[in-house]
């Protein structure tokens, strides 16, 4: 009996169109690796609070956000290389293919080589105390903090661009492996630092920061010597004539990134200067707990942006539309596990983090909502991030980056929401484009899309 449930169930990942097949496999040894990095992130949390303090911690979280936001820097070429890299290969042009990689790195060594010298310059003028809102007994020195987190986020960002091609080529399991490992080498490291040394900023910077370029480095000497020798950056393929296709789509990546940071990366700062170090760490508390939905979704979401981009390029609209139906009614089973863990999250925050850090039911609340929201709009996302038709996304999100600031503003103070009232306004914020992006995708696919809504 067992056997026959066994082949049943092996049945669903072998059968149906090669693309989906490839898609339920990349998921089915995703949820293995996404499993492992939730893990280690639930375990993260208890131990860099042991470790540092609440305090610390959340000025830890509030400088990993602000150095991330040196990303989107790359105005897009990430994004513009892998619809581009994932285009070309679908045509069978590797030569193609090969110099739209070697052209990516090219300019993103440019871009963060020149961020690098500017940050050196400027670094010893910055007063970052009273950036974060925090006293320097507390922080230490922050400038040589923020030169080590720079510095390896930069080189990381560049090295990471093995990943996208991971991602281009349907390979999203490998791509996301990266995530899971160096944050399991990074805990492993923090475990052994907490017995051998008192909580350090410097020490869990020089850990989290160091650990993914070196595996990013190692994974690009690994892929470019053998599976992927075929498309291997070269000088010789360097040709900036290709900068127009990356950053015509990259650019309008980049602007929807930026509105990202204005609208989620933005918000550990926005807390720190309004609030508190230690609302920091409860919102992320509470943001970590309801990122288990949105990782384990988001193992089976990731293939379809690429695989999108392939099926569009021959017109394969049936399997789009098959693909996104289902993607709902998994959204649907999603939306109502997290409707158990919001009824369950003040037992669970007691469990995990103790009972000396305080949460909000509020707060888990509205993060419920976002995440509810997230789990219905982001497969529209993703098509339409792979079909490149981002034109109306690309003047949405510049509305919602400016009016951020003055939703934040009324649900914060005049409302005297606090917290709560920050993820309240990205809702507010964020609905013109959750509504738009449905009623795009149903005109791309039925044919009917004109003017900006194929764009």
């Amino acid at each position: 009996m067992l056997s026959v449930y066994s082949d049943k169930l092996l049945n669903i990942f072998r059968t149906g169109h090669p693309r989906s097949v490839k898609a339920k496999k990349n998921i089915l040894y995703s949820f293995f690796l996404k499993g492992m990095s939730i893990v280690v992130g639930l375990i993260y949390v208890p131990l860099l609070i042991g470790y540092l303090g609440q305090k610390q911690y959340g000025l830890w979280l509030t400088i990993s956000s602000i150095v991330g936001w040196v990303s989107f820097f790359d105005i897009g070429l990430g994004n513009g290389l892998r619809n581009n890299f994932a285009e070309a290969v679908a045509k069978q042009d590797p030569k193609l293919a090969r110099a739209y990689l070697s052209t990516t790195y090219a300019l993103l060594a440019l871009i963060f080589s020149v961020l690098i010298i500017i940050f050196y310059l400027i670094n010893p003028f910055i007063n970052w105390n009273n950036i974060f809102n925090i006293d320097y007994r507390i922080s230490g020195d922050l400038s040589t903090l923020m030169l080590i987190v720079f510095t390896f986020f930069c080189l990381g960002f560049i090295f990471q661009l093995i990943g996208v091609i991971l991602f281009a080529d349907q390979r999203p399991t490998l791509a996301s492996s990266f995530y899971p490992i160096s944050n399991l080498i990074s805990l492993i490291v923090i475990i052994v630092l907490k017995q051998l040394a008192k909580g350090s900023l410097i020490f869990i910077g020089i850990t989290i920061s160091c650990v993914p370029v070196l595996l990013y480095v190692s994974a690009s000497f690994f892929f470019y010597r053998h599976e992927y020798k075929l498309y291997a950056p070269s000088l010789k393929f360097i040709d900036f004539k290709l900068s127009k296709p990356l950053l015509n789509l990259g650019i309008k990546f980049f602007i929807i990134q930026i509105a990202g940071i204005v609208m989620f990366s933005s918000t550990n700062f926005i807390i720190i200067q309004l609030f508190n170090p230690e609302n920091v760490t409860k919102y992320n508390i509470v943001f970590k707990y309801f990122s288990v939905i949105t990782m384990l979704f988001g193992i089976i979401l990731v293939p379809l942006w690429s695989a999108t981009t392939e099926a569009f390029a021959i017109n394969d609209f049936k399997w789009i539309k098959h693909v996104i139906n289902k993607l709902q009614k998994i959204a649907i089973c999603f939306a109502i596990l997290a409707i158990f863990m919001l009824v369950l999250s003040s037992w669970i925050y007691k469990v995990w983090v103790g009972i000396n850090i305080k949460i909000p039911f509020l707060l888990s609340a509205t993060i419920f909502l976002s995440v509810t929201i997230y789990l219905f709009s982001s497969p529209y996302s993703a098509f339409l991030n792979g079909v490149g038709k981002i034109k109306l996304n690309f003047y949405l999100v510049i509305v919602e980056a400016l009016s951020f600031i003055p939703y934040v503003y009324l649900f914060t103070k005049h409302f005297e929401l606090g917290v709560p009232g920050i993820i309240i306004a990205s809702i507010v914020c964020e609905l013109p484009l959750r509504i738009s992006q449905p009623i795009q995708y149903l005109k791309i696919v039925n044919g009917k899309a004109t003017g900006i809504w194929n764009e």
